[in-house]
């Protein structure tokens, strides 16, 4: 049987991915510090098993298990989220590894090549470019289906469950890890709408 993978790197929507397919039903895998820690230590094997279990896959490391999954389960399809535009989304990185334990991000190094991404803008972008067009050459290449979808752009639910041929369920599309700003200022519009 085939499984819904997402492949947008991290801080490109995927944590909104994942809830999204957790609302449609689907037993999802997504960033964990143990799978993480398996896939750079070189056990792509026992993380490609562990997939068994799931129907869905979002972030780190499953983006970049998506040959290995596809070749395990013919009939998978892939999600690819990006951003706007990649200033918006390399600023969106440094932040959260700002926020974060450096030690406890382990994936740095692995996707971009160096031990820390805020003085090597250019080689983060130039990976994270090369990984979009790796997915999409690999899709076009195997005939794997594969939707491309930004959340930013509007994007969300009719795009994604016409995709996987769901119903779109009766709730917002949720928008997980939204920056703080963007959230005030939601809370602010919805205030604004309550008083009218």
């Amino acid at each position: 049987m085939g499984k819904i993978i997402g492949v947008g790197w991290q801080k490109t929507g995927t944590s909104s991915l994942g809830q999204a397919f957790r609302n449609l039903g689907f037993d999802t895998a997504g960033w964990h510090p143990v799978s993480s820690a398996i896939y750079k230590s070189g056990h792509h094997d026992a993380l490609l098993a562990a997939a068994e279990h799931f129907e869905a896959f979002e972030d780190v490391p499953w983006a970049m298990l998506y040959e290995g999954l596809v070749a395990r389960h013919p009939g998978s399809k892939l999600v690819l989220t990006l951003r706007k535009d990649l200033d918006s989304w390399f600023q969106s990185l440094v932040k959260h590894r700002a926020r974060i334990e450096p030690k406890s991000f382990s994936s740095i190094e692995v996707l971009y090549g160096v031990p820390d991404i805020e003085n090597h803008r250019d080689i983060a972008i130039a990976r994270h470019e090369l990984h979009i067009a790796n997915v999409r050459a690999f899709a076009a290449s195997n005939n794997v289906p594969l939707l491309e979808v930004c959340w930013e752009e509007g994007d969300g639910w009719a795009e994604l469950c016409d995709f996987l041929g769901c119903k779109v369920p009766d709730r917002p599309f949720p928008h997980a890890n939204q920056a703080p700003a963007k959230q005030a200022l939601l809370k602010k519009r919805l205030k604004q709408l309550m008083a009218r």
